[in-house]
């Protein structure tokens, strides 16, 4: 049995709201898959996104009806808590410790703000496996969705600072990074000239796209961010990639060019979030107030 540091183990292997054409159907879905606990998860959430379709159309569930059992064998279709019910209880039935895990999926990303903006349509159910090495693993169900997500760089990227260094990358200074790195003395010569030829190709088209994005802008948004980001200076500290303005606002009170930050602030997230940015004959203005 699994260790827990929190709770009972037998609580995340109850299952006993599947019923048992559910619990054969697990059988099922992971046959000849069972070596480890590792591959009958895979196994299991393989299975389930390939077999069932994912929809926000759904109707209501009758009463007295199981709803674990209308979505695996009526509906086969579904959404996100759909998904991750069944995966759920269907995993503890084969005797892997799992729960229900609900929360914001990673947003999307705002290159005005250098953050990603998570909206209510980002809401999303997953599930945690527990492995006995490694703990609580988010494992995704969902078609459309990664499975076993990989949310760091391999332990030897990050120490030798690749994953700090790829979103910067220049042509000229790619080689040097990734023989720095290690990486280019483990994969083939080809493979790796083939990866800086990629990397520098990306840099290329990002730079491009933002040229690009950067002339469609409304005339005041450039001025604006641009104004914002000498008032970070001024004031001694720049805004954290986690901090919203407000937030950042709310921190920097004491500042001595407060009010014209107030009216930043207010100003940028009405430009990102609202998509109305101010003139440039206002942005002009706010920045003769700091002189």
């Amino acid at each position: 049995m699994p260790h827990f540091e929190n709770g009972d183990a037998v609580w995340y292997l109850d299952h006993i709201a599947l019923s048992d054409a559910g619990r054969s159907l697990a059988q099922q879905a992971v046959q000849g898959h069972t070596a480890t606990e590792y591959d009958m998860v895979t196994a299991l959430t393989s299975w389930l996104q390939a077999n069932y379709r994912y929809t926000l159309q759904l109707g209501h569930v009758q009463p007295g009806v199981d709803a674990v059992d209308q979505f695996l064998f009526v509906d086969k279709k579904g959404y996100c808590e759909q998904f991750a019910t069944a995966a759920t209880l269907m995993l503890r039935s084969l005797g892997i410790p799992a729960r229900l895990a609900t929360g914001y999926s990673t947003g999307t990303y705002d290159p005005v703000l250098n953050q990603s903006v998570v909206r209510e349509r980002d809401a999303h159910a997953w599930v945690e496996v527990f492995f006995p090495n490694d703990g609580w693993v988010p494992v995704d169900p969902s078609p459309g969705y990664a499975g076993l997500p990989a949310t760091t760089f391999p332990n030897r990227w990050a120490a030798s600072g690749i994953a700090r260094l790829i979103p910067h990358l220049t042509i000229g200074a790619a080689p040097a990074i990734l023989a720095s790195a290690g990486l280019l003395g483990v994969i083939p010569p080809a493979i790796a000239i083939a990866l800086v030829v990629v990397l520098a190709y990306a840099w290329m088209r990002r730079r491009v796209v933002r040229r690009r994005r950067r002339a469609a802008d409304p005339p005041g948004s450039s001025d604006l961010l641009e104004l914002y980001e000498r008032l970070q200076r001024r004031n001694g500290r720049r805004r954290a990639p986690p901090e919203t303005p407000l937030e950042y606002w709310g921190l920097m009170h004491d500042a001595p060019d407060e009010t014209v930050l107030e009216e930043v602030t207010h100003a940028v997230n009405e430009g990102a979030y609202a998509g109305r940015w101010p003139e440039r004959a206002r942005v002009r203005e706010l920045t003769e107030r700091l002189s």
